[in-house]
């Protein structure tokens, strides 16, 4: 650690220096640069400014802008000093060259710059991940990149399923890395995966009275908690998942800890809820990063030096002189240098935002999901491409969704239905290759549910939609209709080939009938039997037929037997007539 009341500059005559490297080749001197500002930031890409003195109204020309040493996509190095003992603070690439022209002042062309890592903050992206874990995640990503893999701290848990929906690759990441307790440093082309190291040794020590320029700072009781508590949802227990964060001590600063605030504060817990199905591990996780960031924005606060090149994000830096409550380590978040008219100024920035990850994404719970992921916003239309095996034997569906991939099989979904409980409830799947409507517990594109079937010109409804909509009911991909009818008043059960019952108000009847011309009809004329051929009664009892009459007409024989004994006989008179009539 640098313990020294002054900065080691390494000259005694600290006369600040400085390269600019343009494709690996300094810029000539006699460019005239006025200023640059360099910026390293936990969780953001790094970044360069250069304010060059350029311009000259008799030529009409700006000769700089004009020749190829800051044309954007050309790789950029700078380094810092003093007198001439240099190092490199920034690697990069020009991204943005622009001019500024101002009455009574000197023109100038301004160059930004970017790390390597700002590729992957270009595109939005929508697609699926599966069987991988966070840190297997980021290799991938930083993999398709033209960018050193630096260090990625390893994850456990495997996500059975990502689910990244229009958002860039950097993006994607940041969620992810807010989920598993990990940071995203960029350093002069190389990404690194990892978490707050918070029992290093310090890099510098800082004192007011000595080597402190500026420094301003605070401690927040509002944001500390006594414990933290993590609440999601799971449906294969149906009960509420709870976990508790682990305390992970850290090293404060000042003389008035973290729980020492929270007690002054009297927030005694805080409650974190996700409306979709976390697993045990992931809540854990996101719980416990929860409550370090928010032990991380306990003492928030700049300090500014004289120019110092071996501070970066993350490291530790010691403040001292000023008084017990600051008195301490603090943990780095950001470093900017700045150099402007022979002076070399560091400044620092210690601590976090416990919100930094909602005010960088502009709206919290409407932005990321619980900002473990980036969200899905509103209802997607899916396509179903499969209803059995489901991994999870959680009786969902298979279904893809077009905006976030056309060509992946897509996310398993459970079913809205119209009744559903143990072992009852109504079963109605939809087809492979089925339109639906799809919404997200908590905007998580991994929690998703159907929640009804669409029809279109290409998929028509089996119903004529008319004002007076009479009709409702269910035709089956093969037909089998059930109808509801509300101008008869009838209910109607029906096969393609023409098999059909009907209760109606409207006629008055029930109705069975076949294709065949066979029919039984029950109405307030009694109950009608017809039968296009042959009508067999079978019992294994007893037949009894009762009525105050009864007729049977026989158009050509009647034929009445008993296998034991057969019996005729009346309390009237019996009548038996015929041509020939016949008795034994």
């Amino acid at each position: 650690m640098t313990n020294e009341r002054n900065i080691p500059i390494g000259s005694p005559a600290e006369v600040v220096t400085s390269t600019i490297l343009i494709n690996g080749e300094p810029i000539p001197g006699t460019i005239g640069i006025s200023s640059i500002q360099l910026v390293k930031s936990v969780n953001h890409i790094s970044a360069a400014s250069i304010i060059i003195r350029d311009g000259s109204a008799a030529d009409e020309d700006f000769a700089i802008s004009s020749g190829e040493w800051f044309v954007p996509g050309n790789e950029i190095e700078i380094q810092l000093g003093y007198s001439s003992d240099e190092h490199s603070l920034f690697k990069g690439v020009v991204v943005k060259h622009g001019l500024k022209t101002r009455r009574n002042r000197s023109s100038v062309l301004k160059v930004e710059c970017r790390d390597k890592a700002y590729q992957m903050t270009l595109k939005k992206k929508s697609r699926y991940f599966h069987e991988l874990t966070d840190s297997e995640l980021c290799e991938e990503l930083i993999a398709a990149y033209p960018l050193e893999i630096g260090t990625i701290e390893s994850t456990d848990f495997t996500h059975a399923r990502l689910v990244q929906v229009h958002s860039s690759d950097w993006d994607f990441l940041l969620a992810r890395a807010n989920a598993c307790g990990k940071m995203l440093f960029t350093d002069d082309g190389a990404v690194h995966f990892k978490a707050p190291d918070l029992t290093s040794e310090p890099v510098l020590s800082l004192t007011y009275g000595a080597n402190i320029l500026s420094f301003e700072a605070e401690l927040d009781a509002r944001t500390q908690w006594g414990r933290v508590v993590g609440e999601s949802w799971d449906g294969a227990s149906q009960e509420l998942l709870s976990q508790e964060a682990a305390d992970n001590p850290v090293t404060e600063s000042g003389n008035l800890s973290s729980a020492d605030l929270a007690d002054l504060a009297g927030l005694e817990e805080q409650l974190f809820k996700h409306a979709g199905q976390l697993p045990a591990e992931e809540l854990q996780s996101w719980i416990d990063t929860e409550w370090l960031k928010s032990k991380l924005s306990k003492l928030r606060g700049q300090a500014s030096f004289h120019g110092f090149s071996e501070v970066k994000p993350g490291d530790l830096v010691e403040l001292q002189g000023l008084g017990d409550r600051f008195n301490g380590l603090v943990w780095v978040s950001a470093v900017r240098h700045d150099v402007s008219q022979g002076n070399w100024t560091t400044h620092l920035q210690f601590g976090m935002e416990d919100d930094w990850l909602e005010k960088w994404n502009n709206d919290s719970q409407k932005g990321f999901a619980a900002n473990v992921i980036p969200p899905i916003q509103g209802l997607q239309v899916g396509i179903v491409s499969a209803l059995q095996d489901d991994p999870e034997g959680e009786f969902r569906v298979q279904v893809r969704l077009p905006l976030v991939s056309a060509d992946d099989e897509g996310i398993w979904s459970r079913i809205a239905t119209l009744d559903a409980g143990e072992n009852r409830g109504t079963f109605f799947l939809p087809e492979i290759g089925d339109e639906v409507i799809v919404g997200f517990l908590n905007n998580d594109p991994r929690d998703a549910i159907v929640l009804g079937m669409l029809n279109s010109s290409s998929k028509p409804a089996a119903f004529d939609a008319s004002d007076e909509n009479p009709e409702k009911g269910y035709v089956s991909r093969e037909g089998l209709k059930v109808v509801f009818n509300d101008d008869e008043k009838s209910i109607t059960i029906a096969t393609p080939e023409g098999k059909t019952m009907q209760l109606s108000e409207d006629s008055g009847q029930v109705l069975l009938e076949d294709e065949h011309g066979n029919s039984f009809s029950m109405s307030d004329s009694g109950i009608e039997v017809a039968s296009s051929s042959d009508m067999v009664f079978k019992a294994n009892g007893n037949i009894e037929f009762e009525g105050t009459n009864l007729e049977l007409k026989s158009n050509a024989q009647l034929v009445l037997s008993g296998a034991a004994s057969t019996e005729l006989n009346s309390s009237g008179v019996l009548k038996i007539e015929g041509s020939l009539v016949q008795i034994n």
